[in-house]
């Protein structure tokens, strides 16, 4: 590689033959100094320093990103990875058949991926009780994700079949958002600065299709749409400790989701990978 430093060493412009070259400064220069410069685990710079989410900068690097606010400083970051950890049921639904046996359907969606789940359907489940798990929905840049949860309680319905639904239209969804976002003339993190409001704008509200659904033998309890901003999975992933609740670990929940008497909520947890 080559480079040449300007204004008093306060910013580099650094070339390499893989990533051509590209300007970077200030804080974020600052804080890949101190990572070792391109000998660090991000390698060399892939842009320019650019806007992100929530006022913020970015520089993109072979192997991640250093994202910068004025109320954090530089923070560098590869790929993020977002679990399902388990939920907590407050209150049980109240079915004369007993105890509840719920499940959790997830639908999740990047600027450039989706896909749908299905936790597993838990038995015995009473008021005050918890079920720990862990799956993971996510792996990737943390570039802005919108998930979407739905609680079922099983009676005598199909999850699988709900889960597939979500899938195809979590599938449908992405194919159109990726088709607007190639109009978008950015690469790198500067992606996430103008993806927020466009892929809401393609997400379909699952909590809605599943309605077509109701009657087939599986209740819906409640259902939450998480939006989580670039800044919000980069502070998730490098500043939020994790919390334990009933033996649930977590960053980062639903709020309470009634329905049918029941009053449940969903855990996640968010980490770099």
């Amino acid at each position: 590689g080559r480079y040449n430093h300007f204004n008093s060493n306060q910013a580099t412009i650094m070339w390499s033959p893989q990533t051509g070259a590209q300007g970077i400064w200030g804080d974020i220069r600052r804080r890949w100094a101190e990572l070792g410069w391109e000998r660090s685990y991000l390698g060399y710079p892939t842009s320019d320093e650019s806007n992100f989410p929530d006022g913020g900068r970015v520089n993109s690097f072979q192997k991640g990103g250093i994202y910068w606010w004025s109320d954090t400083g530089a923070l560098d970051l590869n790929d993020v990875i977002l679990h399902y950890t388990g939920l907590v049921c407050l209150r049980e639904t109240g079915e004369v058949s007993g105890a509840d046996e719920p499940y959790v359907l997830f639908g999740v969606v990047s600027p450039f991926s989706g896909a749908g789940f299905k936790s597993q359907t838990y038995s015995s489940v009473d008021s005050d009780t918890s079920r720990p798990d862990l799956m993971e929905l996510y792996r990737g840049k943390p570039n802005g994700l919108i998930i979407e949860v739905t609680l079922m309680e099983n009676d005598h319905g199909d999850p699988e079949k709900f889960r597939k639904e979500i899938q195809t239209a979590m599938t449908a969804a992405h194919s159109v958002g990726t088709a607007a976002l190639g109009l978008i003339p950015v690469v790198g993190g500067a992606i996430a600065a103008v993806v927020g409001p466009l892929i809401q704008k393609f997400i379909p509200d699952v909590a809605k299709a599943l309605n077509s659904f109701l009657g087939l033998g599986d209740d819906k309890i409640g259902s939450e749409r998480i939006v989580l901003t670039g800044k919000d999975l980069i502070l998730l992933a490098r500043r939020t400790n994790n919390s334990n609740y009933k033996n649930v670990g977590y960053k980062f929940s639903t709020n309470n989701l009634r329905g049918h008497n029941a009053n449940y909520k969903i855990y996640f947890g968010l980490v770099p990978a």
